[in-house]
């Protein structure tokens, strides 16, 4: 069986040469623009860190997991580890704060802040992108400098410093996002084609590697595949074989890019009949066999 490839801290700082604060290769804290970094070299990508983005100005494109989410001045993003990001695009002008924290730190520094944090993140999984204030922007715009200029600096207790800096953005963030949750329930007004889509997201991200039938995703929703199909359809102009298929085909793109595995051990692990159904089923999508898309 193959590992699903996770890229990990030590693989981003080598895609980025421009002047960034790193600490312990396990935060990565910047004030950057949308041509800074260059991790999008690498994409897709599942990752083995939080991502924090506070956007300052401008706008953002970003795809994450099978979900395109726009971002322009004063909005948050919060991405959690394991995540897929398939593209990270924006205006010239766009700026932003970012926070990276690989995963096995951010437990290590206060365990009970990562579960929260996940518990918090899945309460707003509908549309991750909060739009702060102009008040909750400078708070935690402050938050970000005091941590960024704390990074370079020398000091007999830095790592203290640093996780009690990152521990009250951490605090600063969670206490927004509570907050706008919230709201949002008070204002919700979700119908039950919403529930059922969300459902079936989330259902493609812990299952697709195995399980490529329409079926197995109709029953555990509790549904007939031709009311999954139709609800589909209707939210997102797509069908459920062709969800299926662009999520198996982000997947088989990771293991490529990703992983030191040859072409039927990955044929294996995402559950394809033999090499020759995964070749056909790649090539019909990309113009490329998955042997000449792993040589890029």
């Amino acid at each position: 069986m193959v590992n699903i490839s996770i890229v990990n801290f030590k693989d981003i700082l080598r895609f980025n040469q421009e002047a960034i604060y790193d600490f312990e290769e396990s935060i990565l804290v910047a004030d950057v623009g949308i041509r800074d970094l260059h991790i999008t070299r690498m994409f897709p990508i599942r990752t083995s860190f939080f991502m924090f983005v506070l956007v300052e100005q401008g706008t953002m494109r970003i795809e994450l997991d099978y979900s395109i989410h726009h971002l322009s001045k004063q909005d948050f993003l919060l991405i959690l580890p394991e995540h897929i990001y398939q593209s990270i695009s924006g205006s010239p002008d766009t700026r932003y704060r970012l926070i990276f924290v690989e995963q096995a730190y951010f437990e290590t520094m206060n365990r009970s802040r990562n579960d929260v944090l996940k518990t918090s993140f899945l309460n707003i999984r509908k549309d991750p992108v909060i739009h702060f204030s102009e008040e909750e922007f400078k708070v935690l715009a402050s938050c970000h400098e005091r941590l960024e200029h704390r990074m370079p600096a020398i000091h007999h207790f830095k790592k203290d410093i640093i996780n009690a800096l990152l521990l009250e953005y951490v605090i600063e963030a969670e206490n927004m996002m509570i907050n706008h949750h919230e709201h949002q329930v008070k204002q919700s007004n979700l119908t039950r084609q919403d529930i059922i889509f969300h459902k079936f997201l989330t259902l493609l991200k812990e299952d697709v590697i195995h399980q490529h039938h329409v079926s197995f995703y109709a029953d555990k929703l509790h549904i007939t595949p031709q009311y999954l199909a139709s609800v589909l359809k209707q939210l997102t102009g797509k069908g459920t074989k062709d969800w299926i298929a662009d999520a198996l085909l982000v997947e088989a793109k990771i293991m490529l890019q990703h992983s030191q595995q040859s072409v039927q051990q990955i044929s294996d692990a995402l559950n394809f009949y033999d090499q020759s159904t995964f070749g056909k089923f790649f090539k019909a999508r990309t113009g490329q066999t998955p042997k000449a898309y792993q040589n890029l």
